[in-house]
């Protein structure tokens, strides 16, 4: 009730830099303009975020958007204008309720480090309670800015931290500070940008909740074996990885290695055929979690193939970045720096250092083909080979 009563209130208010209000009254089937709708969104997400209310006429008169029915395709309508933007847009939809009137809160958050964001080749920009255009100079200070505060640095306000899993903090803060101490557990917490006041942030939730789905609903892993070279709906094995980060990692390379094999483990005395080490996939599976983008609803994926190994996690390339830039120089900017870090001084890849480029090489040296990376859709992906089987 709080939170439709704020609504309310800013509706009463008005339009400004952070809401927007639109009518779907005379829209035909009750779906508003595509490209005001985009229009909208591109300008939020480049301008610290906003709220985009659907069934709200100017003077903030309350018409609604129509029975269930027309919420739901409205809601598909939306997810669909923001994924076409570029890079693809994630947004929160809510569907409220007022004096029998049903309305669309569509949310873009206030930290987006993929920003600048486009519609159509344009760049917009909110400015007081409109959206307009990009100016030259702001294109440029668009492209040139760096996001001060990450988003896995940000608080969840339903967190308390009696919901930290305090073995699992020792553990991980025991092997990445050889100094730390239960007594300074606070004070390394905050450090790590773990903690936000009485407040879990994305890191701490991450890394240090039993279940961080709670509250970052896309925050596990699925991991699948087909029989053969194709996806299908058979399946061989398959596992719903959970827990914190370091146990998903951990638990999604033992998924790989016990389906194709670790040259590097011994059985009494035999070693195990030539094959791909499990500190690649350490490295492999250790980007996709960290890396990935965590406002997203949908999950990690690894699907396990006759000939071959594809990780795909949420979130595309950061603007500064290109596929040959991280293949042949290992180029990286960090979505999750604070989750990256820690995971890094935890020891989380074997201490082998390895980075993407040496993924490329340790399995070309295998003869094997190079890996691929695909980005497409909201999505990075990791196409590793696999050496021909016995």
């Amino acid at each position: 009730m709080a939170d439709l009563d704020e609504l309310l209130r800013a509706i009463e208010a008005g339009e400004d830099a952070h809401l927007e209000l639109k009518s779907v009254a005379r829209a035909p089937g009750n779906l508003p303009d595509k490209d005001d709708v985009a229009k909208a969104l591109c300008a939020f997400a480049n301008a610290g975020g906003g709220r985009l209310v659907l069934g709200v006429e100017d003077d903030g008169t309350v018409t609604g958007i129509g029975d269930r029915t027309a919420g739901d395709q409205l809601q598909r309508h939306v997810a669909q204008i923001a994924r076409d933007l570029v890079p693809p847009l994630f947004v929160d939809q809510a569907l409220v309720m007022h004096e029998g009137a049903r309305l669309l809160v569509v949310t873009v958050p206030a930290f987006l480090p993929e920003r600048p964001f486009k519609s159509r080749h344009r760049l917009y920009i909110r400015d007081h309670n409109q959206s307009r255009e990009m100016t030259r100079e702001e294109e440029v200070r668009a492209y040139t800015s760096v996001e001060r505060v990450s988003f896995d640095e940000q608080s969840i306000d339903r967190t308390t931290l009696d919901d930290l899993d305090l073995a699992e903090v020792s553990a991980t803060f025991r092997a990445a500070y050889p100094s730390y101490r239960e007594e300074n557990r606070m004070a390394h917490l905050r450090a790590a940008h773990c903690v936000a006041g009485r407040h879990l942030t994305v890191t701490g939730a991450l890394l240090f909740t039993a279940s961080p789905t709670t509250w970052i609903r896309g925050a596990f892993v699925n991991a699948l074996q087909f029989p053969g070279t194709v996806s299908s709906t058979t399946v061989v094995a398959s596992e719903r990885i959970e827990g914190p980060l370091r146990h998903q990692l951990a638990r999604t390379v033992d998924f790989i290695v016990a389906r194709v094999g670790d040259p590097s483990a011994r059985s009494d005395v035999v070693r195990q055929p030539a094959g791909i080490r499990r500190a690649v996939w350490v490295e492999a599976v250790a980007n996709a979690l960290q890396h990935r983008d965590y406002r997203s609803p949908s999950t990690t994926r690894v699907f396990v193939f006759a000939d071959r190994v594809e990780i795909i996690n949420p979130g595309e390339l950061l603007n500064r970045l290109t596929v040959e830039g991280v293949r042949l120089a290992g180029t990286s900017q960090l979505r999750n720096p604070n989750l990256a870090a820690v995971l890094a001084r935890a020891g989380q890849r074997d201490n082998a250092g390895l980075g993407v480029p040496e993924i490329f090489q340790a399995v070309v040296e295998l003869g094997l083909p190079e890996p691929q990376i695909r980005v497409a859709h909201g999505e990075f992906a990791l196409t590793v080979p696999l050496p021909p089987g016995p």
